[in-house]
Parts: C-alpha cells; sequence; structure tokens
C-alpha cells in the first residue's frame, strides 16, 4: 500500500538529520515537528492504527519507531535553548504512545520523557506522578526507577539524595528487576558523593547484577 506523502516524510526526515549532525537540534525539531505532523495525517489517511502497522508499508531510509527516538532525544537537547520545546516534548511523547504498543521499550522511554519533561517545566509533581504510575506498571523495568532517582541525583536545581536514595533501595527490593547492575552503580555514586563510605562499602556488584550466572 503507497502511504500519503511518503517520500516527502522521508525528505523531511533526512532534512532533519542533516541539522542533527551539524549539532543543530533546535532546527532539527522545527523541521521534524513537520515531519510527525504529515506521519499522523497520513496514518490517519491510511487507517493505520498503529507505528509498528504503519512502518510496514513505509519505505524510507529510517523508520518512524527509530526516528521517534531521535526525534524524542533532540527534543531534550533543545530544551537549554528553549524550555517551550519541553512543552512539545510532553506533546509528541504522548501523541506517540497513542499510536504505539504500549508494552515496547520505546514506549516506556517515552513515559520517562514525559516526567522528566515535567521536571524541567518546574512541575515536579506531575512528574511524580508519571513515574509512580510507571513503576508500579512495570515494576521490574530498572530504567523507569533510574531515571526517576536521576531526577534528584543529576539536577542541581532537584537535588534531594535521599529521595534518590530511596527510590534506588526501593527498586532493589523488586523480585526479578532488570537492570541491578545500573542500579547499584547509581546508589555507589550517590553514597560516595555524599561521604557515606560505610554505605557504599554494603553495594556489591557481581555478575548476577549483569544477568549471568556464576558458574558462566
Amino acid at each position: 500500500m503507497k502511504i500519503k506523502d511518503s517520500d516527502q516524510i522521508d525528505d523531511d526526515m533526512q532534512r532533519g538529520y542533516s541539522y542533527m549532525m551539524n549539532n543543530d537540534p533546535v532546527s532539527a525539531c522545527i523541521e521534524w515537528k513537520k515531519t510527525w505532523s504529515a506521519i499522523v495525517s497520513a496514518m490517519k489517511a491510511g487507517n493505520y492504527r498503529t507505528i509498528k502497522d504503519f512502518d510496514e508499508d513505509f519505505d524510507g531510509l529510517q523508520s518512524v519507531f527509530n526516528w521517534a527516538s531521535d526525534y524524542e532525544m533532540e527534543l531534550e537537547n533543545s530544551v537549554g535553548v528553549d524550555i517551550s520545546f519541553a512543552r512539545e516534548r510532553i506533546s509528541f511523547c504522548t501523541e506517540y504512545l497513542e499510536r504505539a504498543d504500549q508494552h515496547e521499550h520505546n514506549s516506556l522511554n517515552k513515559k520517562t520523557a514525559i516526567a522528566n519533561s515535567y521536571f524541567y517545566l518546574g512541575m515536579k509533581e506531575d512528574g511524580e506522578k508519571v513515574y509512580k504510575a510507571l513503576t508500579a506498571e512495570h515494576p521490574d523495568w530498572g530504567w523507569g526507577w533510574i531515571k526517576w532517582s536521576d531526577e534528584y541525583s543529576f539536577y542541581a536545581e532537584n537535588r534531594d539524595y535521599d529521595k534518590a536514595i530511596n527510590i534506588l533501595n526501593e527498586a532493589l527490593k523488586v523480585d526479578g528487576i532488570d537492570e541491578t547492575a545500573e542500579i547499584k552503580s547509581r546508589l555507589l555514586d550517590i553514597y560516595e558523593e555524599c561521604d557515606m563510605h560505610e554505605e557504599a562499602s554494603s553495594i556489591v556488584i557481581d555478575d548476577w547484577d549483569y544477568g549471568i550466572p556464576l558458574s558462566e
């Protein structure tokens, strides 16, 4: 099935990538906002329910699935230039989620991007709600907890090491959680930053934390 404006969508995507390669995220986002609008229009015209269905017929140089991650990343990179891009990031990720498989990691990353954007905007309560809902629905997805903790350890304006520590320790209580090594590594970094030497010495990262049986 021929997708409406397929060639134009591909051209606009590649034009955005040229800006991205030249370290111009704002121009990339301006271009890609038009690209996303064209994709949504084409999905409606072709009665495509999901991004996955659309990608099966789209013959561009880049799939929409992969491009969407690059667009979201460039939106975040543009926030430092203009805070309004945080709102655009929320809008794009919300619209993407309406057209995506909710269980794919791309969708999970879009949810953390929404939460992170709320924090950029100083709307911590809204960001907290998204992280709480995400970790409740997908408790074994380690990156949900990690990115939530990062809000309180990586960003000076929100820094609260006690909060970050509590989030990571809650994550470690989840049976079968993935990214255990990364969670422990984040926790170790915070303990060392806070001169909590006894707590730091209690962190042990072994092969099991990487999902590798010790026998191997």
